[in-house]
């Protein structure tokens, strides 16, 4: 190949180097040219540093390269993880036990122009999870102070809204918002843990014994009933008896008042049929006398009754 050639083929390739580069050039350029904000965004133009008072909204738009910079905020929530371990800076409750817990919070920007500027202007990432961690903390400590390590398990969610309460009042002077906070896990020492499981034992065992005084406690009720049910039956069963034996007492009387009356009544049957008699033997005697007074000789017909039993005698 000769010089002409050669030169010719270098001046070509230098070409197409320079066209690539310049290419390159303008595809960096336009990138850094536009942007595009998400419907969930917001955006603030920074320019060498200065911060916009305009709040972008979501769409296509353009920026100077090198010169500008659009930021981008999110306005949906965020999630952090936040975690107190057992050990020296553990929470304390009311019955000084060391208290662990994990827990999980949403936050986000507040929509509005001038909380999402101050953002831009005064805070990153890392500023906003120390602010939000440390009132988080604070306020858990104060609150796990005011409950026993038994009621902390059960009193879980009145503990997480008083927190999240005293979250947000403390956190309204920053361009954030507690969405929901969730108390995730409580922990303690395994020390603790023995302890739970020696009072659940013990906790067995009194109801155990609660179970065994309730079923003596209804045998003794049983009992008891079954001896008023027998009080109650042989007081029924005296007065039955003694109903009864009045009864008799009652039908034995009138029997006797019976009997009497009808004795009564024999005897004055016999009484009047003596007298009867007796008038009947006057009027024989009237008959046969002879207006003289009877003799030695006289014979004088008089009934016999002492054979007649007024008891057993027929009417």
């Amino acid at each position: 190949m000769d010089e002409a050639k050669r030169a010719k083929l270098i001046k070509v390739n230098g070409g197409v180097i320079a066209l690539i580069i310049i290419a390159a050039i303008a595809i960096v350029v336009a990138s850094k040219s536009c942007t595009v904000i998400g419907p969930t965004e917001r955006g603030v133009r920074v320019t060498l540093g200065k911060v916009s008072e305009e709040i972008m909204q979501p769409g296509f738009r353009w920026k100077t390269p090198f010169v500008q910079d659009i930021k981008k905020l999110s306005i949906v929530p965020k999630e952090i993880n936040v975690t107190i371990s057992v050990g020296n800076n553990a929470a304390v409750s009311k019955d000084l036990q060391e208290i662990g817990v994990t827990s999980i919070i949403n936050y986000k920007y507040v929509d509005e122009d001038e909380k999402l500027i101050t953002v831009v202007k005064n805070y990153n990432e890392g500023k906003i999870y120390d602010l939000i961690n440390n009132a988080f903390i604070n306020s858990i400590k104060v609150q796990i102070g005011q409950y026993t390590i038994e009621d902390l398990v059960q009193k879980s969610g009145e503990i997480n809204a008083k927190v999240r309460e005293d979250m947000s009042r403390d956190l309204a002077k920053y361009p954030i918002e507690i969405v929901q906070l969730t108390i995730d896990n409580w922990n303690w020492p395994d020390s603790f843990n023995k302890q739970i499981a020696r009072t659940m034992e013990l906790k067995q065992e009194a109801e155990q014994a609660k179970q065994r005084l309730a079923i003596a406690e209804q045998d003794a009720q049983k009992q008891v009933k079954e001896a008023e049910a027998a009080k109650e039956a042989a007081i029924r069963q005296a007065e039955a008896e003694k109903e009864a034996a009045q009864l008799k007492a009652d039908a034995k009387k009138i029997a006797a008042d019976a009997q009497a009356y009808e004795n009564a009544r024999i005897a004055q049957n016999i009484n009047t049929m003596r007298e009867q008699w007796q008038h009947e033997e006057r009027m024989a005697r009237l008959e046969k006398w002879n207006g003289k007074e009877p003799g030695a000789d006289a014979t004088v017909i008089t009934p016999n009754y002492s054979g007649y039993n007024i008891n057993n005698s027929n009417r």
